[in-house]
This record gives C-alpha cells, structure tokens and sequence, in this order.
C-alpha cells in the first residue's frame, strides 16, 4: 500500500492551519447548534465549568471507571483520568476532547494538503467540503459533544496510519485501547483495520502475519471480556448511588447494567412505537446511498478496505442512535475513500455523474448537524 505521491510540491504550514481552523470552526458551529443555535447559551454552558451543564448524561462516561466499579464497558477513559484532582478533573476531561477532535483535525489536514496535488481542483474542492463541513462529520462532533466517538475516530486513523508505514505492532494496543473506550469500534474500527491489512498483504506480499494474529487474539480475548464481565451487575440504583452527588438519569446509565443481548429488544421497541418519522428514515436512506456512490462509485480500484463501511450499518441492529450511526457510516466511507486515494485510486465525483448521488452530502450542508437519534434536529424543529 505505498503512497504515490511523485512530484508533490513541499507542502505551507499555512495551508494545513487552513484546513485545522475550518474543521474547529465547523465543530464550534455544532457546538452552538447544540444549543439551539445560541452562542450565548453554549458559551454559558462552558463559562459555567459545571460538569453536568457541560456533558448532560454523557457525563456517566466520565464517572464509570475501573477504580470504583470494577471491570466495566466504557472504562478505559475515565479510569485514565480518574486519579487527576477534583478541582482539575473537569478541565482534563475538556482537555482529552479537544485533543481527539485536534488529532482528527490535523489528520484531515494532512490528507487534504496532500490531495491538492493529486485529485483536480474541483474533486479536491468538493472532497474538502465533504470533510471538513459536512453536517455528517466534525461539526456532529460538536452537537453530540462528550461522546468517544471522535476519539475512536482518531485511534483508527492512528492505526491504518500505522499499517501504512509497516509499524504493525502499533495497532495491538491502539486496537484494543479503542474496544475497552467504546465496543461500538467493533463495527467500524476493526472491518478497516481488518481489510487494511489484508490489502497490505495483497498488494506488497507484507509476511508480517504474526503481528496481525496476535492483534486479532488480543482483540477476541477483550471482546470476550468486556461481553462476559463488561456489565455493572449491581444494578443501576447502586450505579447511581456510586456518581453522586452528580444528578445522572436512570435511563442514561442503564446501558452499563443490561446485558447487551437487550439492545436487540430496544431496537424493536423503538420500530414498535413508530420512533423515527418520515424524514428520518428517508434522510438515512439518502445518505448512506451517497455514502455507498462515494465508495464504490466515485473511487475506483480493487482494494478490499471499500467494503469496510458496510459493517457500520450493523450498528442499526443493535442501536437506536440511527442518526450518529449514519454520521459514522460516513466518516468510515471518508476514511476508507482517503486511504484509496493515498493508495492512487482515481476518485471522480463531479466527472462521474453516476456518482452524483454522493453530492447530497454538500446538500444537507444547510440543514446543520445530522445529531443522534432523529435526523438534523435543528432543521426539524424550525419547520415543526
């Protein structure tokens, strides 16, 4: 998988700070969208350093760590900061968020500094939109501020990165660090990784089979730990009992104390009760079509990797979250598709009207941040 990349001009700090300061202003505007659209409201918010005004009920991620509850999904993180001081704690928590979203940022910056002299000017232009401004992909950061989403996101990067160059033995721990952060990784982090290293294998004969064999035991055996010993047996009255003084919702902590064999039975709960409307499940289905004319449209070659976003869409089995999985389904579909282009892949969407299905990700631009469960919240709720 070697980077074609003859007769690449040296590249200006001043245009990857270009590309580093778009993808923080376009999670700054998600942010606010969080709040209704409010700058005063989401600058209170922060002026206000008060963890639960800050993180709402995603502050339980920041409080279930392996110190006090023992072995638990989700763990890794806040056990990590756990031993930071009380009056320090919250900081360092904002400080881990905005390292994730610097490290995804500076990624996107790279890749688009390099693919200024690959792809022509209007592909790159369209692509940088896609990347950078796309109410799919960082400024959904912003509106679901708190999540380990855009960390998971960065540990790939870091992995396939890491594959790229042949540091193999750095994806063992990356890999497994991600699945003990997030389970969810399992659906869009290893496919990649997983079809990364075979396209490795195909394309350069790499023999290092071992490293790839002991990351897929490692990664089996975390698995299999956090599926037997990764719930809160105690229920969720002693999990709570556990975060005070913070005020978290019951339902909000649940997710720690059921099995996960339950999930199936949310999802069918929320099809029962007719949770997604109209304009939900069509604005899904559009966009992971583009997602889907992105990939196997748009880009053309024979890599394996193009097959990894598909495995996303196992996330709407076992989630309700339908809008963050669609969002992720396309950040896999953007990864995957920079990879390949880094790899020579010819990649034409503008040329390729075929392909033009892949523009309704431009489209939805106006609509602000796609969210977490009902599509592009900020939109619907000015038209209701």
């Amino acid at each position: 998988m070697g980077m074609r990349l003859d007769g690449i001009r040296k590249r200006s700090p001043a245009e990857y700070a270009a590309y580093f300061t778009v993808a923080w202003g376009a999670f700054i505007g998600g942010f606010i969208g969080k709040y209704s659209a409010s700058p005063t409201l989401a600058w209170h918010a922060l002026s206000s350093y008060d963890p639960e005004t800050i993180y709402d009920w995603k502050l339980a991620q920041y409080l279930i760590n392996y110190q006090h509850m023992g072995f638990v999904k989700r763990g890794l993180i806040p056990s990590l900061l756990a031993p930071i001081p009380q009056p320090y704690w919250l900081g360092a928590t904002l400080v881990f968020n905005a390292a994730a979203l610097s490290a995804v940022a500076l990624s996107a910056a790279f890749f688009l500094a390099r693919a200024r002299r690959i792809l022509p000017a209007r592909e790159h232009l369209v692509l940088s939109a896609l990347i950078l401004l796309s109410p799919l992909t960082i400024a959904n950061a912003g509106i679901d501020f708190g999540r380990f989403d855009i960390a998971e996101l960065a540990i790939l990067i870091a992995s396939l990165a890491a594959i790229r160059t042949g540091r193999h033995w750095v994806v063992l721990p990356l890999t497994c660090g991600a699945l003990l952060i997030h389970s969810a990784y399992l659906f869009y982090g290893l496919p990649c990784i997983a079809l990364a290293w075979t396209d490795s294998y195909r394309s350069t004969g790499n023999r290092r089979i071992h490293a790839a064999a002991v990351t897929l035991i490692a990664t089996l055996t975390t698995i299999t730990c956090l599926a037997l010993f990764g719930r809160y047996t105690a229920g969720a009255d002693a999990l709570m009992q556990a975060m005070a003084p913070y005020h978290i919702s019951r339902d909000a902590i649940t997710v720690w104390t059921r099995p996960g064999s339950a999930n199936l039975g949310l999802v069918w709960a929320a099809w029962a009760a007719g949770e997604y409307n109209a304009f939900d499940l069509a604005a899904y289905a559009l966009l992971i079509t583009a997602g889907i004319s992105m990939v196997f449209v748009a880009t053309r070659d024979r890599s394996l990797i193009r097959y990894a976003p598909l495995f996303v869409l196992g996330l709407f089995l076992v989630g309700t979250d339908y809008a963050r999985w669609t969002s992720m389904f396309i950040d896999i579909c953007l990864i995957v598709t920079a990879v390949r282009i880094l790899d020579g892949a010819k990649f034409q969407l503008i040329r390729a009207p075929r392909a033009w299905a892949s523009l309704a990700l431009l489209l939805a631009i106006p609509l602000g941040p796609i969210g977490t469960g009902h599509a592009f919240p900020l939109f619907q709720h000015l038209v209701q």
